[in-house]
């Protein structure tokens, strides 16, 4: 079972990574993107996509009983959420190293906005002071959302 939980949970990862992908590149989110050009990251996020569930199903018999050495629902949403998790913050580290050189503009947008002109790192670090610097009206902007 070892074994076959950790296929499932590279292949969640592959997957989840060629998905973000897609969807940055779709989202015009060019700071998450691998590839400058968000047609080579599109095509690489398809691959990816189809690449991680083919290896996965390919390499060894995989319709097996949770009592029979396969994986029970239980553990297979655990392992899809810390691949999930995991393609994400690979995304993030390995985008903000390869997009390190983006322009840095003076004034950046507010929230995933800010993803589409600087890195995931930067835009972090200016979201969370952005959040610093106005914390008490946190509540004033969000109080629609939850008191209509």
């Amino acid at each position: 079972m070892f074994s076959f939980a950790i296929d499932y949970y590279l292949m969640v990862v592959i997957a989840a990574c060629g998905v973000l992908q897609i969807a940055a590149s779709v989202g015009r989110l060019d700071a998450l993107l691998l590839f400058k050009s968000p047609l080579m990251a599109r095509s690489l996020g398809i691959v990816l996509a189809v690449v991680g569930p083919v290896l996965f199903f390919a390499t060894a018999e995989r319709n097996i009983n949770d009592y029979e050495g396969g994986l029970d629902g239980n553990f297979q949403g655990l392992f899809f959420l810390l691949g999930t998790i995991t393609a994400l913050v690979l995304t993030f580290a390995a985008t903000s190293f390869v997009n390190r050189s983006m322009d840095h503009p003076t004034q950046i947008e507010n929230g995933i906005e800010s993803l589409k002109r600087t890195n995931y790192a930067r835009a972090l670090a200016n979201n969370t002071r952005f959040l610093r610097k106005h914390r008490r009206m946190w509540r004033t902007w969000t109080r629609s959302y939850f008191f209509g």
